[in-house]
């Protein structure tokens, strides 16, 4: 009977914190919803790897920052790795791609630039792009000591079909931001790149 007590105030509980997030949540009210809004409410003791950071005495600021970044963008490379198994481009081959349909013919010390990968690397990487007629690269009529690069029908296709996987993927990377935290975050972001990309 007690055990059947403390299931039924486990229930109770839930149904308790139900009627908080439908009080907070306007719309949307699903259970996936819930899961991820019972997460961010959860207070269990077990520390995340940013809890452990704020006991490290004289840690600058901005370390906590780059490190919480740096761990952010490995685990976006993780969410992206099975898009990319076993697949004829990688997920920077999809940035180049992206990059070159979205500039239109750019040069192509312009896409080394974007997707801020070294040098001999992109342009290895480029190499390869062009042997699998996925890009075509061209001399620059205005510039002779330049290359453009365009998108080939071949790298169109596969930009477009794994495109498709990403976005699918997408509502699953910041389930615990709100839209005006996701347009918060966006803004701050932009702030620091456009500060780095005017150094």
């Amino acid at each position: 009977m007690n055990d059947k007590g403390g299931q039924y105030g486990q229930l109770i509980n839930l149904i308790n914190l139900w009627q908080d997030f439908e009080q907070e949540k306007n719309e949307n009210k699903s259970l996936d919803q819930f899961a991820i809004w019972l997460l961010t409410k959860s207070n269990t003791d077990q520390a995340v790897f940013s809890d452990q950071l704020k006991k490290i005495a004289n840690i600058p600021t901005e370390a906590v920052i780059n490190i919480l970044l740096l761990r952010l963008a490995r685990s976006l490379e993780l969410q992206m790795k099975p898009i990319f198994f076993q697949s004829p481009i990688s997920y920077t081959d999809y940035r180049i791609l992206a990059c070159v349909e979205a500039r239109n013919n750019p040069r192509k010390v312009e896409v080394i630039h974007e997707i801020m990968v070294e040098t001999t690397t992109a342009t290895a990487m480029m190499k390869n792009l062009i042997e699998k007629d996925f890009i075509s690269e061209e001399q620059d009529t205005e510039d002779k000591r330049s290359k453009r690069i365009s998108l080939l029908p071949k790298g169109q296709a596969i930009l477009n079909e794994k495109r498709q996987q990403v976005v699918a993927m997408l509502p699953k990377m910041y389930p615990i931001l709100s839209l005006e935290e996701k347009q918060n975050f966006i803004v701050l972001l932009s702030r620091i790149d456009r500060f780095f990309s005017n150094l």
